[in-house]
Order: structure tokens, then sequence, then C-alpha cells
């Protein structure tokens, strides 16, 4: 059935079976959005995959759904497929039958060449089964969050790339809601505040989380990111937003190149929404002057960084000229810093360019001492 970008696969009657396999997965219905159609294609047919891939992103997307949708889709076409969920045992499905090994066991995989081996990264279980890395026939898929411990060693030494799964769009997340009974505006609502992660979404729409209570993890979060800016943007990069903190204020995506080409393999950090970037601007004004001059020198030298900076220093200048507080202005062209006896100003379509000046000037002060 297609919601809004989503398809529902009916699992009722399954469901018990896959959470044997995978405790961690509680829906009733698998959704499977398009990035996992395009994951699967891109996995399958592409040379950069060929001895498999680590599937990693965003947290709460819905990285171990992907893995059931890819068990589905290699047991529906009646291909051999290996699955791993906990630390010291794999299930290899083959049209035989079904059967557990202990996680070193190559002997299982040496007539399957080819065979894929799909492992969750969990609390429990960090890397994939060691006979699925050991044995150079087997395109091993692992799917983990973004914390370098999981994934950077493993991927180095069996020449393993990243793929790097894509957000949620609105209409995928209004389809998510329509398919499980909830009401749609409210999800799309709380995406445009917290920004497009499933896992948060549900369990705010459901109650199972105040959504007081996260907004004050963000807050807190927002907060820790001012001052540490510089490392959270460098955790981000590197893939290694382990910590709830960061991941609430910076979401991960792949990059997309001005030709339209998605590059898998390389993140894109964004800040998700402009909720966020307001209290960002908030929590900026009530640092010194040299705070904020660190955070706008870091997030200058971001090109992902640049117009969230630009936004956040926007809304920051207005809050500052809404306070009362007297603002002390400078002529850029002039010696004295004073301004000429006249001002020319200009109109539509005319424009100025104050490259020169700029470029002389020090980052932007908000409030505060120099």
């Amino acid at each position: 059935m297609g919601q809004r970008g989503c398809t529902e696969k009916a699992l009722q009657f399954h469901v018990s079976r896959v959470r044997l396999l995978c405790p961690s997965f509680h829906s009733p219905v698998l959704l499977v959005c398009d990035e996992y159609k395009n994951a699967i294609r891109v996995l399958r047919d592409t040379e950069t995959y060929t001895e498999g891939a680590c599937v990693i992103g965003q947290p709460g997307i819905g990285k171990t759904a992907f893995l059931i949708y890819a068990l589905v889709e290699r047991l529906r076409a009646r291909i051999p497929v290996a699955f791993q969920y906990y630390p010291d045992t794999y299930l290899l499905f083959t049209e035989d039958n079904v059967a557990a090994y202990t996680e070193d066991d190559i002997g299982p995989l040496r007539p399957l060449p080819g065979v894929w081996a799909l492992s969750d990264s969990n609390q429990a279980n960090f890397l994939p089964f060691s006979a699925a890395t050991m044995f150079p026939m087997v395109r091993v898929f692992q799917a983990t969050s973004p914390a370098t411990r999981r994934w950077k060693e493993w991927t180095k030494q069996s020449n393993i790339d990243l793929y790097i799964m894509d957000v949620w769009r609105s209409e995928e997340l209004a389809g998510l809601a329509a398919i499980l009974g909830l009401d749609i505006h409210r999800m799309v609502e709380l995406a445009s505040r917290w920004g497009p992660s499933p896992r948060t979404l549900l369990k705010l729409l459901r109650g199972v989380r105040d959504e007081m209570s996260y907004e004050a993890v963000v807050k807190g979060a927002v907060d820790e990111f001012v001052w540490q800016s510089r490392d959270w943007l460098a955790q981000a990069y590197s893939l290694n937003l382990e910590n709830t903190g960061p991941s609430s204020v910076i979401f991960i995506r792949p990059q997309r190149r001005k030709s339209g080409f998605i590059d898998r393999t390389t993140c894109d950090p964004f800040i998700p929404t402009g909720t966020i970037v307001q209290y960002i601007s908030e929590a900026l004004m009530k640092q010194q002057a040299q705070i904020q001059t660190t955070f706008f020198s870091v997030m200058s030298t971001r090109p992902c960084a640049r117009s969230a900076a630009g936004y956040i220093f926007e809304n920051a200048v207005h809050a500052y000229f809404l306070s009362g507080r007297t603002v002390r202005c400078e002529w850029l062209s002039s010696a004295s810093g004073t301004p000429p006896d006249t001002l020319e100003t200009v109109q539509p379509p005319q424009f100025v360019i104050t490259d020169d000046q700029l470029a002389t000037c020090p980052p932007p002060i908000i409030g505060g001492q120099r």
C-alpha cells in the first residue's frame, strides 16, 4: 500500500519471528521508504559495494528496519542470506532451512559465494560476525549508528566503503503517521521543530516521551554546542556522533553535489530546523564576545555550516537590536571610522561590492564586551 512515499509490507503473520531475529524491531508492519529501495538497488548493483558496505546515518532513521527489509527481499527472491543481531551467533537462511552458527564458523558460508551477511550493530553487538569478515566471498552489510568504534577499524581492514543513508522527507514522515494511524499534522509539526528522526518523533507522538522534557534536552545540548562547536562539527564530519546531545542538534546525511549526484561516502552535517537554529541564537547571545567570535569562526570554516551560521547571526542580531542595548557602528571605508556627510543609497537593481572592506573585518561580535 503506497502512502506518501512509503510502502507498507505486511508482516503481521511473521512479526513474532522477526522479533526473534531482531528484538529492537517493534513495528507490526515494515514501512519501506524510497531510501530503502534505492539503497538495495545501489548496494546490489554498484561496483563500489561489491564487497559490502557499512550502512550508516542519523540515529533513529531506521537502519535496523532497512536490514529487515534487505533480509525480506533476499528471502522473497529465494537467495541465501545470513543475519546477525547477537554477538556470538548468526543465522543462515537457505532454500532448505534456517540454522544458527557460532560467529566464527566459516564452513556454512563456503558453498555460498556472494552471499549477503547482514549485521545489526547494537548495544550488545558492535561488529559484524568474524566468519563474514574473514571469508572474502561474503558481502558484508553492517547497519550502524555514527560511532567510530562500531565501524571505522573493521571497514578499514576489510576495504569496505560507507553508504550514508539520507534522512526522511516530510511526505515520508506523513506517510509513516498515516500507516500507523497517528496524527499526520502533528507528525509534520514535530518534525519541523526537532528534525526528521522517526524514532524520536514516534516517541513524542505516542507519549512515550514528553515534548517539554525533550525540548530541555535539546536546549541543554545547544548550550554545549555553542561552547564545543569545533569538536561537535569535527565529530559529525568523522561520523562519530555517539552521544544523544550532538545528534539532537547536528543531523547527518550524504553530500549532494551541484550536479545532483549524491555522494554516499561523504557526510554532510546540518542543523535540521529553524527551531534549533533559534535556540542556538539565543544561547549565543548569553555568551561573551570571545565565545561568539570562536563560534562564528568555526562555523565559517565548514561549508555545510556557513548558511546556518548566517541565519544564526541574523537571528542573534535581531535579538540584540530588540534588547534595547546601544549599538556602536563604524564606517569601514573611512580612516576615522565616521560616516561621510552624505550617504549614497543603493536601489534595486543596483548593487555595491564590499568584499574588500568585509575581508578586513574580524568575525562578527554580537554582544558582550571586546
